[in-house]
């Protein structure tokens, strides 16, 4: 045990001497992005992420994460295990997006797979922020807008629009993260990080107190009856 934890740290402190950025965050869906829904932003150089969320009230859902970026594409997959009624539903998402960085632009898509019961699910959405349109945005915020579809075989086609905010309110260490959104990211069985009604708003703190690891706490659909909290903690490192 005391040889794993001097290689661990050994790790750590390696990890923590590549250049990253400190302001990120691993999404439900896999890809690099402000609590749930994807941000515009995708690194340029090869980048991999681990991480998992865990609602944890009302329930207990865990969601482990991997993320891939490279020459702005990233890769994610994720899956959700409730941890009562042997993981049921079991959904896993994977997702892929890209970013046109001189023009802000973002294509994103996921595809959403139950395992029990057996259905899946398409989101695509087309991403804005900084230089979108010549728009330039101060305060020190970063701000990721949204329009796309969703489709559910056998169900029905939805238009989605959402709006994420993060904005650092101390140094490069502590962010503060917004979302509004006219739907859920969980297009399928949603039983905890969403209401059933097509209105979203979500708000949590990002604390980053290294680059290469972030600690989070979500309050989920604050505003509706199923709201709920979910904690996060993700790693990733530059090979």
């Amino acid at each position: 045990m005391k040889r794993f934890i001097i290689a661990f740290t050994i790790i750590l402190i390696s990890l923590s001497a590549y250049p990253l950025s400190k302001d990120y965050n691993i999404s439900s869906t896999g890809g690099t992005g402000i609590i749930t829904y994807p941000s515009i932003d995708v690194s340029s150089s090869f980048e991999i992420g681990l991480g998992a969320n865990w609602v944890f009230a009302p329930g207990s859902v865990i969601s482990p994460a991997l993320s891939i970026a490279i020459q702005n594409f990233n890769i994610g997959v994720a899956f959700d295990y409730s941890t009562y009624n042997g993981g049921w539903p079991k959904p896993l998402m994977v997702s892929l997006k890209y970013q046109i960085e001189k023009a802000g632009l973002g294509i994103y898509g996921d595809w959403q797979y139950n395992i029990d019961p057996n259905e899946m699910a398409f989101n695509f959405m087309l991403l804005g922020g900084n230089g979108f349109l010549g728009l330039t945005i101060g305060g020190g915020w970063d701000i990721t807008m949204g329009l796309g579809i969703s489709f559910t075989p056998r169900f029905d086609w939805a238009l989605n629009t959402f709006v994420g905010m993060q904005k650092a309110i101390y140094k490069d260490v502590l962010f503060l993260n917004l979302e509004f959104g006219n739907y859920s990211y969980r297009r399928l069985h949603d039983p905890y990080f969403a209401d059933d009604h097509r209105g979203i708003f979500n708000i949590g703190l990002n604390v980053v107190p290294a680059n290469w690891i972030a600690i989070a706490i979500n309050f989920l659909d604050v505003l509706d009856g199923n709201r709920s909290i979910m904690a996060e903690l993700n790693f990733r490192f530059n090979p």
